[in-house]
């Protein structure tokens, strides 16, 4: 396979340099020209990689679908770093830094990059959602961020430096689990382990610099513009809020629907000489998104806040990282009609229907059809349109005796509004020995809570529509993956197998569970080992999982309708990190891990987890799955990914 024959290739080259000394991790110097007080440097970035995963989104051996190979990735990146004023002022007044990307896949063109989804809308009536692919090679804006000092800037006289940052750059707090850099980025395929997964920062602005004579006191304020939806005269008055109680003569989005972040953090360190060194960093952040999507774009808004603080040490040989953040707001959901018109074909004719509104009767000369979705027509809608919006209406009939064809609405069409109050917390803890030179032992543990989905009807149709308690940690632009002991499968930035949440009851309209991958109802302990000699670096990991929230099911054939909870023990990661080092430019790397799932997915094994995978279930054997049959659901076979390529820097 090709990314074999990649790995063999670089084994080849590497081994006859095992006896160089030790060499640093791609320490090579960056093209450098000084012009005055001027500095301009340039260094680029070229990494090809292949990847294989098998069982890694099933666990399912007998689905032999469930595998991946990708023969060739490739990401290449050029930085530009220019520096002003280090002569004159005895450091760099003015920063700037662009970096320029080119990455995908060889042989798939559609995975460069897509359009956002939109809506496919003819009249009134909706089609569905579709993107655009965007299948040519070419150079896009990473990072572009200038930063400027406010001291020189505006003559002021402080003792301190500060400083003013603008543009595309990175920003995190604590380990980046609370907030992270990874904007508009959805986890990586499975095995692309890579600190360099995301594609472009957030645009924001930041205030910087220290507060004491020694410079150990450091602070930074943070505001970044995530969406903006105000931008244009037609964002402002597209129409997206008929369907919400209350604003059927006013459907504009309206001004103001921006997606804003504020952040701020201190950092104090305190050092004794070169034994210890201690950084503790509290934090903040508040995100307000006014236009969130739970079934409707515009359909609910949340304001997230989020306190918390992290420590780092270094004391002798012992290292140690410790965080904790707490969850505050609200998501408010909003009061909406579900009732849209979309397309269907009957009898071979195309006609435009009503979803949520059902013909009790209907004789001609009405064209209905009862027991079928209300057409769209004239008639009808006189009294679709006009119905009281509430959820008390649902089930009830809204046209009157004398109407022909005779309506009533669906047991969903009306949801009223509600209140999810948010309370999550997240707490890590990871701790490393140095033993030798080269040598590190290091022990992690972390807890994120988890919830079962506050807007989703578990028990009965509506039973979600109503004010609750939110107790899963939300963290924003998250891609934690640890530290010290490291995941490369399960956690966030990596696997695609189902975390299931909870299963609704079987009878509801919608009785498949929601998923999540990131560093949420998770908690998990590891261990690690990292070694480094001559031009290896050698780093083995193992972490074993649970949920903080068991997954709910009902147990079909043994006892239908009765809750019971799967097992929280997730499973088992085994792991290993390669790297080493040709030169100081050049860099071979190989990630490969193993998953072995726990007692969850032996309790959940067959179950269908959309739709799709329930039909086929239904038609293949109705009293449900016999081992041995090749159907594409979750199973509880081992999981197995490699990753490997090459780095060069130039």
């Amino acid at each position: 396979m090709p990314f074999l024959i990649m790995a063999l290739v670089s084994l080849i080259v590497f081994c006859g340099s095992l006896q160089s000394n030790l060499i640093e991790p791609l320490s090579k110097q960056p093209i450098r020209g000084v012009f005055g007080d001027s500095t301009l440097q340039f260094s680029s970035r070229f990494r090809i990689e292949s990847f294989y995963g098998k069982n890694i989104q099933l666990l399912n051996s007998y689905n032999p679908t469930d595998q991946v190979i990708i023969p060739v990735r490739h990401t290449i990146d050029g930085n530009l770093l220019y520096e002003y004023g280090y002569e004159k002022y005895g450091y760099d007044i003015v920063t700037l830094q662009i970096t320029v990307r080119n990455k995908g896949v060889w042989g798939s063109p559609e995975s460069i990059a897509s359009t956002d989804r939109s809506v496919v809308k003819l009249d009134e009536v909706v089609f569905g959602e579709h993107a655009h692919f965007l299948n040519r090679h070419y150079l896009w804006i990473r990072e572009f961020w200038l930063q400027a000092s406010l001291n020189e800037m505006f003559n002021l006289n402080f003792y301190n430096n500060h400083f003013f940052t603008a543009g595309f750059f990175p920003f995190e707090l604590g380990h980046a689990i609370a907030l992270g850099d990874a904007y508009s980025t959805d986890p990586d395929i499975l095995g692309f382990y890579s600190p360099n997964a995301v594609d472009q920062y957030a645009p924001g602005i930041k205030l910087s610099g220290t507060l004491d004579y020694d410079e150990l006191l450091a602070y930074d304020l943070y505001v970044a513009i995530l969406t903006n939806r105000s931008d244009t005269f037609n964002n402002v008055n597209r129409r997206i809020l008929g369907q919400q109680y209350d604003h059927q003569c006013q459907q504009e989005r309206g001004f103001g629907k921006i997606n804003w972040l504020a952040a701020g953090r201190f950092q104090l360190t305190m050092n004794r000489g070169d034994y210890s060194k201690i950084v503790f960093e509290p934090y903040f952040l508040f995100n307000d998104q006014r236009e969130q999507e739970i079934e409707f774009l515009g359909d609910s808004s949340t304001k997230l806040a989020t306190l918390g603080f992290s420590i780092e040490a270094e004391v002798g040989c012992v290292e140690m990282g410790f965080e904790f953040a707490h969850n505050l707001g609200r998501q408010d959901v909003k009061g909406w009609d579900r009732n849209v018109i979309k397309a269907v074909t009957r009898e071979g004719s195309f006609d435009s229907i009503n979803s949520q509104v059902i013909v009790v009767s209907a004789t001609p000369p009405s064209t209905d059809v009862a027991g079928e979705k209300a057409l769209y027509t004239s008639g009808n809608q006189e009294y679709i349109n006009t119905a009281p919006r509430s959820q008390l209406q649902n089930d009830q009939i809204i046209t009157p005796p004398s109407a022909n064809p005779q309506l009533r609405n669906s047991n969903r069409r009306f949801r009223d509004s509600y209140v999810n109050t948010l309370s999550g917390y997240m707490t890590i803890w990871e701790m490393a020995f140095k033993c030798c030179d080269g040598l590190k032992v290091a022990v992690a543990t972390g807890l994120a809570t988890g919830d079962r989905n506050p807007n989703k009807d578990h028990n009965r149709v509506g039973d979600s529509s109503v004010d609750s308690n939110y107790r899963g940690f939300i963290g924003l632009q998250e891609q934690y993956a640890g530290n010290r002991v490291r995941s490369a499968f399960l956690m966030s930035g990596a696997g695609r197998i189902p975390r299931v949440v909870s299963f609704p009851a079987d009878d509801l309209p919608d009785p498949f569970p929601d998923r999540n991958s990131r560093f949420t109802n998770l908690i998990y302990v590891g261990t690690g080992l990292c070694t480094k000699s001559g031009v290896w670096s050698i780093n083995p990991n193992i972490l074993s999982y649970w949920q903080e929230q068991p997954t709910r099911f009902f147990d079909r054939k043994m006892a239908p309708g009765r809750e019971q909870f799967a097992s929280p023990w997730l499973g088992i990661e085994f792991n290993l990190f390669v790297d080493a080092c040709l030169d100081n430019s050049m860099k071979f790397f190989a990630v490969g891990s193993v998953f072995v799932p726990g007692m969850h997915y032996a309790d959940i094994k067959g179950r269908g987890l959309t739709r799709e995978q329930q039909k086929f279930l239904d038609r293949l054997d109705r009293t449900g799955i016999e081992s041995g049959e090749q159907v594409p659901v979750l199973g509880t076979n081992a999981a197995l990914s490699i990753n490997t390529g090459l780095e060069y820097r130039f």
